[in-house]
């Protein structure tokens, strides 16, 4: 990798970062504040299941 690709890399990512905050703020927030009774372990697997289905997403609409 060729350090002007690095950097391209990590502008992309530093200047995506509100639309991600955007898109997914509201939603991580509310779904973090709705698991405050859960067992830890019911926690990690909903956790799971959230990432799971956003890359999927990701990798159906790229």
């Amino acid at each position: 990798m060729t350090m002007a690709l690095l950097i391209a890399a990590f502008l992309m990512g530093f200047f995506g970062s509100p639309h991600c905050l955007g898109m997914c703020g509201g939603i991580v927030t509310a779904f973090g504040l709705s698991m405050k009774e859960t067992s830890p372990a019911k926690k990690r697997g909903l956790i799971a299941t959230y990432h799971l289905g956003r890359l999927l997403s990701y990798a159906y609409w790229a």
